[in-house]
């Protein structure tokens, strides 16, 4: 194919909204040998294309703004769940943690799930859950609310047919049954999966683990940002301490945040938070703590859910 062609067939691809790109641009560097390497030093080496990286899993951050560490020692519900089925103390819905955990945190509003106290956005304290941005994000909370409920409306067609009956967003409560249920046969059946064919990584770039780098100074995280969060639980309640996962530093939901650079972030400079809300926010997902409304959850997790 002549140079002529090959932009005539990428101009007409674009124009449908695909966007092609050479397999040595779009294919991730493999720096998968490298242990627990500095993020900032991997998007360097990566110069601009997505990276592989093995991360251990105290540095993973699990359930977006709630914050639960992917460690197995943690809280993370879905963790908690496969632990208590591979021990045999659940073999459904009814009886897990996970019902337990919707049952007890239902953060009401955009500021339970924030975690902040009085947010200077005083909508937050009306606005849902879902309209709950990260602070470095450039979401609106109003766009928010419909993109995350059209984002469910895909999740749930393409795991169940009874759509009308699923209710609820798979990180935090209320939800109802029916969604609650497959959220867990989605978690046994990912779990299952892995314990068969292990887990795989896919060398060309498509449905890895993908994640945003959070740096703190000298210090680092990474946040699932996409997809992911059932195959990270699994991979935890089975003993596993470290995850291959995707950092995409030119793409979307992925990249790196800095937290001295709280000024630029587009929900401060939007003021939806203040530099000090958004230094809050991004500390408390840091350092792996959840807001107020998880501490039912959090009890039940320390009394062994007695």
């Amino acid at each position: 194919m002549n140079i002529k062609i090959q932009r005539l067939f990428k101009k007409i691809m674009a124009q449908v909204g695909v966007h092609v790109r050479s397999s040595k641009v779009a294919k991730p560097l493999d720096l998968t040998d490298l242990r627990d390497i500095n993020p900032i030093y991997a998007v360097y080496r990566a110069a601009g294309r997505p990276v592989l990286l093995t991360v251990p899993m105290r540095r993973i951050i699990t359930f977006g703004l709630t914050a639960f560490p992917a460690d197995r020692e943690g809280s993370n519900p879905f963790i908690k769940t496969l632990i208590a089925y591979d021990q045999g103390k659940c073999c459904s819905y009814e009886s897990s943690p996970l019902r337990q955990f919707y049952s007890s945190y239902k953060p009401g509003s955009a500021q339970a799930l924030l975690g902040l106290k009085s947010p200077s956005f005083s909508e937050f304290h009306t606005l849902p859950p879902s309209a709950a941005p990260r602070p470095w994000s450039d979401d609106s909370p109003f766009e928010l609310i419909l993109r995350r409920e059209e984002e469910l409306k895909k999740d749930n067609r393409e795991h169940s047919l009874l759509i009308a009956n699923l209710v609820g967003d798979p990180f935090f409560g209320p939800v109802s049954d029916d969604k609650g249920a497959l959220e867990f046969k989605r978690l046994i059946k990912v779990h299952h999966s892995i314990r068969l064919h292990g887990f795989r990584t896919d060398f060309h770039g498509i449905d890895n683990i993908t994640v945003t780098a959070l740096i703190s100074e000298d210090d680092w995280r990474v946040m699932i940002s996409h997809s992911g969060q059932h195959r990270i639980a699994s991979l935890s309640a089975s003993g596993h301490e470290e995850a291959v996962v995707q950092l995409n530093p030119s793409v979307g939901l992925g990249g790196i945040v800095f937290r001295q650079h709280h000024g630029e972030w587009p929900a401060v400079l939007s003021r939806y938070f203040t530099n000090e809300e958004a230094v809050e926010v991004f500390d408390r997902i840091f350092r792996g703590r959840q807001t107020e409304a998880a501490k039912p959850w959090n009890q039940l997790v320390c009394r062994g859910f007695e």
